[in-house]
């Protein structure tokens, strides 16, 4: 595997790009999942506590959500630089 100091092996990063596209669906999978729990869960407790439970789960699946649209937003970066340097390439 070379380093480049410049430059860039672009079929590699569209592969990267790639994964971190498909991370993004992965984490929305689990995003999907947790939810599906904590309905379970709503539905059997309830009082103080069950409250704050949600609450913290509805943070959090904020910041889940937010780093999966980053991680897309990055692969895609990583497919359009890709594809921009092999039209680079090409002339």
């Amino acid at each position: 595997m070379a380093v480049y100091k410049k430059g860039m092996n672009a079929d590699a990063v569209s592969a990267s790009g790639d994964k971190l596209v498909g991370y993004k669906g992965e984490l929305d999978g689990i995003v999907e999942a947790v939810n599906s729990a904590v309905s379970q869960i709503k539905s059997n407790w309830g009082g103080t506590d069950a409250e704050r439970f949600q609450s913290d789960w509805h943070g959090q699946r904020q910041v889940v959500s937010a780093a999966g649209d980053k991680l897309d937003a990055m692969g895609r970066a990583c497919k359009t630089n890709a594809e921009s340097q092999k039209a680079a390439s090409a002339t």
